[in-house]
């Protein structure tokens, strides 16, 4: 028998990146967002969890679970088996780039959704 540890990719793409288990991501997510006095998520989209690359010398990333709300808030859900400073900055980058990818050229910003983060570590 395998053993698969509870924090790695694979098990968290398992347990939540399925559209099958979606009804699990959204109680997880609501979980954080009540403990945060948050308003409630009624719906969630499984995105594809790859930022490519737009030009070469980009650093194209993997992201555990990204869900879209049904008002528009896009998730970044993150478990890490540690929270070193290389993981809050890792973080913050894949935050950033959810957060600048929602625009094409000559759209406004205030259309932007708000990108929330939920790190386990």
């Amino acid at each position: 028998m395998v053993y698969v540890k509870p924090t790695s990719d694979i098990f968290i793409k398992y347990l939540f990146g399925r559209e099958e288990d979606k009804s699990l991501l959204l109680n997880f997510i609501n979980s954080v967002q009540e403990n945060m006095n948050f308003p409630l998520i009624k719906d969630i989209e499984l995105k594809n969890t790859f930022n490519i690359k737009n030009l070469a010398l980009d650093k194209e990333s993997v992201l555990d679970i990204k869900a879209v709300s049904e008002t528009g808030e896009i998730y970044n859900i993150e478990v890490q088996t540690s929270g070193d400073n290389i993981f809050r900055h890792r973080s913050l980058y894949y935050w950033s780039r959810l957060y600048s990818s929602q625009l094409k050229e000559g759209e406004i910003y205030g259309s932007l959704c708000p990108v929330i983060c939920i790190n386990s570590c």
